[in-house]
């Protein structure tokens, strides 16, 4: 490796360096700004929370969530009962536009094994 070769690669190596030193800060900055934001959401909803329980404590009324209208007073569930029909069924299942796959064959049990003609074991073919 040459001297030139040597100072080539010192300055590429600083200036990758450099770049992951500026892409760190942006990520820090990124980070920190996100955090910032969070604990912000995070205190107006610790203060609305004590405003809320303060105005609750003195009796005061708070911003109550909008509802759904009251349905009309006349109006019960019996009401609907003469107007509901019942989805049509089909007459008969549906046979199926495939033929199923064929049953599976039964697996195979063991194989016997072989007889062995020596009555005292003595080649003990059973072990292999």
């Amino acid at each position: 490796m040459t001297v030139d070769e040597a100072t080539a690669a010192a300055d590429e190596a600083v200036e990758k360096m450099a770049k992951l030193r500026s892409t760190v800060q942006q990520q820090r900055a990124e980070s920190d700004r996100k955090l910032a934001e969070a604990k912000e959401q995070n205190q107006q909803v610790v203060d609305k929370a004590i405003a809320e329980a303060k105005a609750k404590r003195e009796g005061k009324r708070t911003a109550v969530p909008a509802r759904d209208p009251r349905p009309e007073a006349g109006f019960t569930f019996f009401d609907t009962e003469d107007e509901y029909q019942a989805p049509q069924r089909p007459a008969a299942p549906v046979a199926p536009e495939f033929t199923p796959p064929p049953k599976p064959t039964p697996r195979r049990h063991a194989r016997p094994v072989a007889e062995d003609e020596d009555e005292d074991y003595s080649n003990q073919t059973w072990m292999q």
